[in-house]
């Protein structure tokens, strides 16, 4: 995300946190985890792992640079849509050096200079209209940056606040998100902020800095 891009991912001012206190709670297996008073459907993914709550108000307050909503970034990552404009990231994109086919294959910028095989980020891809902005606003701010175009995204895990299970009451390990696999031990006790996926089939590319068929 740059300063110049407003981004469907984007958190704005009004988007507040309300993420109630956590319990530790059994699951159905029977193993204990973190848990909500009153926990809805929709507080744990796929996965069975728990996300914070965090109001929805698009556009209301100012976009708060480099920090985004929880489930716009999870909805971007499950459905691999831009991270801009929240449409289908998948195929259609335009590259320097030659009309190389660019198949259904999702772009990603990543704010690395050097992305290798498993590659895990929170950054959802970008489409083919919104990349050259992308792109572009970072080229100008000399933000350095690589693009890939990925032949599979896998579910890696989440992005999120550790809790200690021994701690009374229960209290995150540390104020700083932490990486955790969805196959981890830790996966019971993170509340989740942001979905993270694994980049396999990597493709090295030059997206174009404008679009000209926009």
């Amino acid at each position: 995300m740059t300063a110049s891009v407003i981004t469907y991912t984007a958190m704005w001012g009004q988007e507040v946190d309300v993420t109630p206190p956590v319990i530790m709670r059994r699951c159905p297996r029977g193993y204990p985890r973190l848990a909500f008073r009153g926990e809805l459907a929709h507080d744990r993914d796929r996965h069975e792992i728990l996300w914070r709550r965090q109001q929805t108000a698009p556009g209301r307050g100012p976009q708060l640079t480099g920090r985004v909503h929880s489930y716009r970034q999870r909805r971007a990552m499950d459905d691999l849509l831009c991270h801009v404009d929240a449409v289908s990231a998948l195929g259609g994109h335009l590259l320097r050096g030659g009309p190389e086919r660019t198949g259904d294959r999702p772009l990603f910028l990543l704010s690395c200079t050097e992305v290798r095989e498993g590659h895990i980020t929170a950054v959802p891809p970008v489409c083919y209209r919104c990349a050259p902005r992308v792109a572009g606003a970072r080229h100008r701010q000399r933000r350095p940056y690589t693009a890939v175009l990925v032949d599979e995204v896998r579910p890696w895990g989440v992005s999120g606040l550790l809790h200690d299970p021994v701690s009374v009451p229960l209290r995150p390990t540390t104020a700083s998100l932490v990486p955790v696999g969805y196959r981890s031990a830790h996966a019971r006790w993170v509340v989740a902020h942001q979905a993270l996926v694994s980049l396999h089939g990597i493709t090295p590319v030059r997206p174009r800095l404008r679009n000209a068929a926009a």
